[in-house]
This record gives C-alpha cells, structure tokens and sequence, in this order.
C-alpha cells in the first residue's frame, strides 16, 4: 500500500456550502515530486488543490489547477490557512505562507481569515482587440499585469458575459479578469483561465491585486466591497494599508478524507 495524505476539501471566500471556490489541501510531511503534484490535483476532482508543508512557525505551499502549476493563488492560502487554524492549532491568529513567488500571511480575527496581498500595477494593453472579441464585447478598457485586467461600463455587462474559451485559451496571459463598480463603493468582477483549465474562476483573491486599488482610486474610497459573479458567487472586503492589499473572507470547510497514493508516487521534491 502507498503512503497515505489527509485531504480536506474547502470552500474558500464564502461561508455557504455551494458558494465560493471548491479546493482540496494536502498536508504533506515531504515534498512529493512536481509530477506527482501535479497527477494528484488532476485527480483531486477541485479546480485547485493546495499542496502544503510546515516548517515550524511557517508553510510552504504550491498549488496546481487540474493542468498546471499556479505561482500566487489567494485561495488556496486561505483554505489551507483555515484548515490548520480549525484542524491543528486552534490557537494560531496568524500564519505564514512561502509560495514560489514569495510569502504571503494570514491572520484570523472574528469569524473571517484575511489575506496580505501585494499591489499589482496596471499598466494599458497595447492590442486590445483579441481580448475584447475573445469576451464578445466592443468596448472596454483593457489592462495589463501579470494577467489581463477588462473594465466594463457596468455590473450587468460583466454578468451578461459568455466569453469564448478557446479565445481566450489562446492569449498570453493564463488568466482574464473582467469587472466594473457595483454602483456604490464596491466593484463585482468574474475571472476566466481555460488555459490553466479553469473555463471560469469561482473566487479569485490575486484578481483584487490589481482590482482594488484601481476602484479605490476611481471610487475614492480604500475600503471596498467585492463580489465574484461566477456560478457559485464569492464575496471579498478589500482594504489597502501602504503597498498591500488586505483581503477578507469567510472559509466553510466541507469534508476530510484520507487518500492513499499509488507505490512510486513519492519523489523527491523538484521544481
């Protein structure tokens, strides 16, 4: 028989049963090699899977969508966060999480987790036209950073949107993220990564990076509210201290189960 590994299935960014975005965490006790990583998430039945190991006050963390490795995803952070918070030590009020580009804390304070995120810098897609007719619109702004950002004029455009996936599939950032204001001192958003096999993001904590404070610097306002209008809904409250991006959420955890993997599958770790 292979080694055994606890998975733990979470909804990050919502506290309903069907809301947020669905993951698995793996706790490891040694790294298992990329391949086998990136096997186990395809097999892990979630769009991202968060594979963590603790080294003492800290985690290491890496997470893979269904076809890829993704160097920053917010989600994963959080749902691991909530599982050793509720599972291991329910003591803990902050962790932190050295993922491959960086580190990124966590902290709990009443019933929410809140995320530490950088502030990405959006800087004008020099050819906008393909994202555009990739999301079956005319007009929009169209940003870059590490993925592309699309304002809208208004919520109802961004919900109304059906987007060709292998459109999308084919432009050179994994992910597309579209938003406009809510009318108030909030913005909604929806996020798209077929190319990392992901047709459309349930909760995208990066995609606020970039997201807030461009709204707080069109909205005047540094504290904001954010909706995800994917299928199964996220909420976020987003505030920005200095050159960061705080971003809090409700975590529902939904199950834990034991997987046993196959005789072979643990590597040595390898980038």
């Amino acid at each position: 028989m292979g080694m055994e590994i606890d998975l733990y299935e979470v909804n990050a960014f919502s506290h309903r049963p069907q809301g947020g975005n669905p993951l698995a965490v793996m706790l490891l006790d040694e790294w298992l090699g990329s391949l086998a990583l990136q096997i186990l998430a395809s097999k892990g039945g979630k769009p991202e899977t968060a594979f963590v190991v603790r080294r003492g006050e800290k985690c290491e963390i890496r997470c893979f969508s269904a076809q890829r490795e993704i160097d920053l995803c917010g989600s994963a952070i959080l749902a691991a966060a909530a599982v050793i918070m509720d599972f291991f030590d329910r003591r803990l009020r902050r962790m932190d999480f050295v993922h491959p580009q960086g580190t990124v804390g966590v902290w709990r304070h009443g019933g929410k987790l809140s995320l530490d995120l950088p502030q990405w810098t959006l800087k004008p897609r020099l050819h906008p036209g393909p994202t555009l007719a990739a999301l079956g619109v005319e007009q929009g702004e169209v940003w870059q950073n590490r993925d592309i950002v699309v304002i809208l004029e208004n919520r109802e455009q961004v919900a109304a949107l059906r987007p060709d996936f292998s459109r999308l599939a084919k432009l050179p950032s994994p992910l597309v993220v579209v938003s406009a204001s809510d009318g108030g001192q909030g913005y909604v958003l929806r996020a798209f990564s077929p190319a990392a096999g992901i047709p459309e993001d349930a909760a995208t904590a990066t995609a606020h990076c970039a997201l807030a404070p461009y709204w707080a610097n069109k909205l005047g306002c540094p504290h904001l509210h954010a909706e995800q209008l994917s299928p199964r809904r996220a909420e976020f409250e987003c505030e920005l201290l200095g050159n960061r991006v705080i971003v809090a959420s409700q975590v529902l955890q939904v199950r834990h189960k034991l997987l046993t993997l196959p005789e072979g599958m643990n590597l040595p770790f390898s980038h």
